[in-house]
């Protein structure tokens, strides 16, 4: 009897760890992205981008012949990751990516990325520029296992961010059966 009652509360507290862990990360998709310090965040590296990020980069954390990634100093507050990378291949590239939350539902992570795009829109703002897509965000229905929404920036004052693109991209990481939320910003692979 008492293995059995051990064995139904191990059992009910995986349970309840899972409800609520996985409540408290779409539950926390609010808190960052509606935070002050999303915006702050975001606008910052936008403007570190002229000096390839030099501000912003941490300590190497992977070096090779063709990629090189630093540890974000700054980085969303309650992200997963954020990181600053520079690749050589396939094409010269130096961006900052912020793995920003993940959730279960392809729903969930639809609608965050939707609020994501308007987000990284109003955060431009105040450095006086917009970012705009050649493509409109897509249906719920029409996407597999990833999508990526790419935003050319549009600052006429400063030439220096003519390159400059931000892509909101959701991606479903099939070893967790979750989607992540992850936000790119710099001079990357992707074309507009």
């Amino acid at each position: 009897m008492n293995k059995q009652i051990r064995y139904f509360l191990v059992i009910n507290c995986m349970v309840l760890y899972c409800l609520f862990s996985g409540a408290q990360t779409i539950s926390n998709a609010s808190n960052i992205l509606d935070n002050d310090d999303f915006c702050e965040t975001v606008s910052a590296v936008f403007k570190e981008y002229p000096i390839q990020f030099s501000n912003v980069k941490g300590v190497v954390s992977y070096q090779s012949s063709a990629i090189m990634k630093w540890d974000a100093r700054l980085c969303v507050p309650n992200a997963i990751e954020c990181l600053v990378s520079s690749n050589k291949v396939p094409k010269d590239a130096l961006y900052w990516r912020c793995k920003i939350l993940q959730v279960d539902s392809l729903e969930e992570a639809h609608s965050l990325l939707v609020r994501l795009v308007d987000r990284v829109k109003k955060c431009s703002r105040p450095f006086s520029a917009t970012f705009e897509s050649a493509e409109p965000l897509p249906q719920v229905s029409e996407i597999s296992d990833s999508y990526i929404h790419v935003m050319k920036c549009n600052q006429q004052k400063d030439s220096r961010y003519k390159d400059l693109i931000a892509a909101v991209s959701m991606v479903r990481e099939k070893s967790i059966g979750k989607w992540s939320l992850i936000l790119t910003i710099g001079k990357t692979e992707y074309e507009f």
